[in-house]
């Protein structure tokens, strides 16, 4: 998975956070710019919640004191969309993993199930 390392996006964790938000993964520009919530969902959630057009990755990133201290937390530092890794061939195990955001299934139990075996693979292990 070392291939991979290109694509992640760390965390970032200010000490003493007044607020922690829980994202998904990185997308197309956190990847390019390095860091959480960089694009239109950090956009979003600074307009929404501070009035601010800066992305809240890059407000967090640079200590902004137009915000309160919050730490921003990907479940996956490696995208969960194929497209973020175009036009890189992905190793058919990584490209079975990354079917986890296809998963539907009326019953809600078999749906918790069928993530679950995924997140428990070598490469659900880790991410």
């Amino acid at each position: 998975m070392s291939y991979l390392a290109q694509f992640k996006v760390d965390d970032l964790i200010c000490e003493n956070s007044k607020f922690t938000f829980i994202l998904e993964s990185p997308h197309h520009q956190e990847v390019n710019d390095g860091f959480p919530a960089a694009g239109e969902t950090g956009k979003w959630m600074s307009k929404v919640m501070f009035g601010i057009e800066t992305p809240l990755g890059k407000l967090v990133l640079d200590k902004s004191n137009h915000i309160p201290k919050v730490s921003l937390i990907n479940c996956s530092r490696l995208p969960l969309q194929s497209s973020c890794y175009n036009p890189l061939e992905l190793t058919p195990e990584y490209s079975d993993f990354l079917n986890i955001q296809e998963i539907y299934d009326d019953n809600i139990n078999v749906l918790k199930q069928k993530i679950k075996e995924k997140i428990r693979t070598k490469i659900g292990d880790n991410l």
